[in-house]
């Protein structure tokens, strides 16, 4: 039983082993051989005992020719290469036949180029290597056995060869393409990677880390980590032309169909245009002129003075001039620049100029400009306008104006705003809203049905205003009416809200409702002239069809404080009392409650009616 079990796991082992070498290319396979003075016939048999490949050649091949051959753990094709370098003869792959030829002679020079990349280090492959000819714009990438294979267009006798991987230190190498050679490149790593790799023996040079850089974009220093570096650090993870090569390309005109298919071919990732048109989507390192693109532009740079696109701009570095697109606009760094776009811009960065949107601008730190959105604008800090059909959101300070059709807030300060429903500011010198503002400070005015605020050293202007360190009095009165009144005022001394009800000591069925404005002027030290405007709706309870009976007071008064929370005061009213006459019963009722008039007049179903009184009052809080 147990002989069975080693068997099957034998077998197991070797079928894995088998599956696993069948996956590997053919021309990849590697091989090992040792060899002296043997014929062609006989080192082709080895090959293909190790390779599982079959050779297939004209009698016109002497496979009896002798050859010594001393390897180890070589591919395929790069033992090709050397064992028919002066035998007239090169071959080619048909899946697993290696067909042998009679080597072309031309007086052309050859324009292909290919080897193998292998770590100085531990003579490990590299994959992922960049290999370029920058006069020519040509570039091959090392595939996962090191093989590389550029071709590329001239006539020049000798070209140099860059070769670039991560984290390995640049390698140059001039070609005499003359003559035909494969190359073999090693690499070493650069230094600071070196004190980080543990020490490398016999048995651990198979189990060397990979190396992982993270990516950046741009120059600058400063670490971003929002969500456009994360898109393009994912996008260039899969360019590892973007990650290998730190050379910039300079080209006059590209164009593109998609960013692999352009005139400057894999090379568009590190290339700085002077103008682009890119009929899908171009990619490029800067643009220094013009940019055009069908649907989308991609930039790992800078751009310059103008750039269009039918659906989107990104940009990781700077903007001068204009960005225009049909859908969004995204950049990174400071821009000079009227951004406009169908539907929404975003800036990382410090923004001068005009950022317009259909619905949604944003930028990250100092806006100096116009800033205007169908819906939504937001901004760190902004010295200029935000206009917004719904609203505008300022994280710092806005040294300018706020105009939305909602909604304005400003974390910290903001000269003005202006909203059809609500504004709030840590400190603001202006606001205006159709319903309801908030500051902690306000310097100059607020106008709002209803205004908040902790400190205002100008004017709540509303219906109702609270200021924490305002005004707040709380008053009982009483007039020639004979009503008794309890009023409650709030605001600034200067300009303040009063809300009143009083009830008639001498008939109790009368009842009145008041609001007024009011203001306080020092005279003394602890002497006040307070003027109130209020208007008063007089009511019976035995009275439900509620007729309007209005009167209207203009009080000047003389105030004492008796102490810092309590004040009495004393002054004349001029009245104004329009009633319903109509009314009969209520009117000749309420007309006892006037002293005397010094004017009247009538009409069908209105009385008004013209006095001067005088009121007292106690002041707390």
């Amino acid at each position: 039983m147990r002989s069975i079990i080693l068997y099957a796991l034998l077998f197991g082992g070797l079928t894995c082993c088998v599956a696993k070498a069948q996956t590997i290319p053919y021309p990849e396979r590697l091989l090992t051989l040792n060899l002296q003075n043997e014929t062609f016939e006989t080192v082709f048999k080895q090959i293909s005992i190790q390779t599982a490949c079959v050779f297939s050649y004209t009698q016109k091949f002497n496979d009896e020719q002798r050859l010594s051959v001393s390897i180890y753990k070589k591919p395929l094709r790069s033992v090709l290469s050397a064992i028919l370098k002066n035998t007239g003869y090169t071959y080619k792959f048909s899946g697993k036949f290696i067909i042998l030829k009679t080597e072309a002679k031309s007086t052309v020079l050859p324009a292909v180029l290919n080897g193998y990349i292998y770590s100085a280090l531990d003579s490990t492959v590299l994959d992922e290597v960049s290999i370029y000819m920058k006069p020519a714009k040509q570039v091959s990438v090392s595939n996962a056995f090191g093989y590389f294979n550029l071709v590329y267009k001239g006539e020049r006798k000798n070209i140099i060869v860059s070769i670039a991987k991560e984290d390995f230190k640049d390698t140059n190498v001039v070609i005499d393409v003359a003559s035909k050679q494969e190359l073999i490149i090693y690499l070493r790593p650069k230094p600071e990677r070196l004190k980080h790799l543990p020490l490398i023996t016999k048995d651990s040079a198979q189990l060397l880390p990979t190396f992982d850089t993270p990516l950046a974009l741009s120059t600058d220093s400063t670490k971003r980590t929002h969500f456009l570096n994360r898109f393009l650090n994912r996008l260039n993870a899969f360019r590892p032309n973007v990650r290998n090569i730190t050379d910039t390309f300079f080209s006059k005109t590209s164009i593109s169909l998609v960013p692999k298919l352009s005139t400057n071919s894999l090379l568009s990732f590190n290339t700085i245009n002077r103008f682009s048109f890119n009929i899908i989507a171009g990619y490029s390192k800067g643009v220094n002129g013009l940019e055009v693109g069908g649907v989308l532009n991609l930039v790992n740079g800078n751009v310059k003075y103008c750039q269009a696109a039918g659906f989107g701009n990104v940009v990781s570095g700077t903007v001068k001039g204009a960005q225009l697109a049909g859908f969004f606009n995204i950049s990174t760094q400071a821009q000079r620049v009227v951004q406009l776009a169908g539907f929404f811009n975003v800036n990382k960065h410090d923004f001068l100029g005009l950022q317009g949107a259909g619905f949604y601008n944003h930028n990250g730190r100092l806006l100096r400009g116009v800033q205007c959105a169908g819906f939504l604008n937001t901004a760190r800090t902004v010295e200029g306008l935000q206009l917004a059909g719904f609203g505008n959101v300022i994280h710092q300070t806005i040294k300018g104006m706020q105009v939305s059709g909602f909604f304005n807030y400003a974390r910290n300060q903001s000269n003005a705003q202006v909203a059809g429903f609500i504004n709030v500011s840590d400190s603001a010198n202006v606001q205006v809203a159709g319903f309801f503002n908030y500051a902690k400070v306000i310097k100059h005015i607020q106008v709002s049905v209803i205004n908040i605020s902790d400190t205002c050293a100008g004017l709540p202007i509303g219906l109702f205003s609270y200021v924490k360190k305002g005004y707040h009095k709380l008053e009982v009165s009483s007039d020639e009416l004979r009503f008794a009144y309890l009023a409650f005022g709030t605001g600034v001394e200067k300009f303040h809200s009063i809300f009143s009800a009083g009830l008639n000591y001498f008939n109790p069925d009368f009842y009145t409702l008041g609001y007024g404005l009011g203001s306080h002027f020092k005279v003394r030290n602890r002497s006040y002239l307070a003027v109130n405007i209020s208007t008063q709706l007089l009511q019976s309870f035995k009275n439900k069809l509620n007729d309007y009976h209005g009167l209207n007071n203009v009080y000047v008064g003389y105030e004492f404080r008796l102490h810092p929370k309590c004040a009495v005061g004393i002054g004349p009213t001029f009245n104004v009392l329009i009633s319903n006459a109509a009314r009969s019963a209520f009117y000749s009722d309420f007309s006892q409650q006037i002293p005397y008039s010094f004017y009247e007049a009538n009409t069908n179903s209105t009385q008004l009616k013209l006095w001067v009184g005088a009121k007292l009052n106690f002041k707390f809080f």
